[in-house]
């Protein structure tokens, strides 16, 4: 099997078990081991799986860069779920017309952000706060993986030439993307 012939969360999974204590993701203060980062992106998956329903609908994610935007972006990505990232920096009508032409499920976002990203959007997508996670959420992986063709998430143009138009990549394209 290639490397591109599978999820990206069954192949982050592989390398979470192969080297669990290995540094994963170093920024700032913060530092997560792939298994550090595998367990938390596993909770976030349970908590997302709880708030689905059975539409294909994507996820936004709403996130400065850092730790918690990867462990989102894991943890949508290990539900079979497409996510949606959206930019703080984003002007409130821009968040709009996104979350509307993805027809986002809901958006995941944390404490610090929760109060902006709810202004933004008026309340017309419900919010999932990783900041007030239920304890008994369980760190094991998920027992299925998506498949490679799967939708695993759409960028957003600028918008320069007119209204901003959604990419979609699946987790194969994904995988098949240069590292920078």
């Amino acid at each position: 099997m290639q490397d591109v012939e599978t999820s990206i969360a069954e192949r982050f999974e592989k390398i979470a078990r192969t080297y669990p204590d290995r540094v994963a993701v170093k920024m700032e203060s913060r530092t997560e081991t792939y298994g550090q980062l595998n367990k938390a992106a596993n909770r976030v998956a349970y908590a997302i799986i709880r708030r689905i329903d059975n539409s294909s609908r994507p996820i936004a994610l709403f996130f400065e860069p850092g730790v918690k935007s990867i462990i989102t972006m894991l943890a949508a990505l290990k539900t079979g779920r497409c996510y949606v990232p959206l930019d703080p920096g984003y002007s409130a009508a821009r968040l709009r017309s996104v979350l509307d032409d993805s027809e986002a499920a809901f958006v995941v976002t944390d404490a610090e952000n929760c109060g902006a990203v709810s202004q933004a959007i008026g309340g017309s997508v419900p919010v999932l706060n990783l900041d007030q996670l239920a304890a008994d959420l369980p760190e094991t992986n998920l027992s299925e993986y998506p498949s490679p063709g799967t939708p695993s998430f759409v960028i957003y143009t600028s918008g320069s030439t007119g209204t901003p138009k959604g990419v979609l990549h699946t987790h194969r394209t994904a995988l098949q993307l240069p590292c920078r």
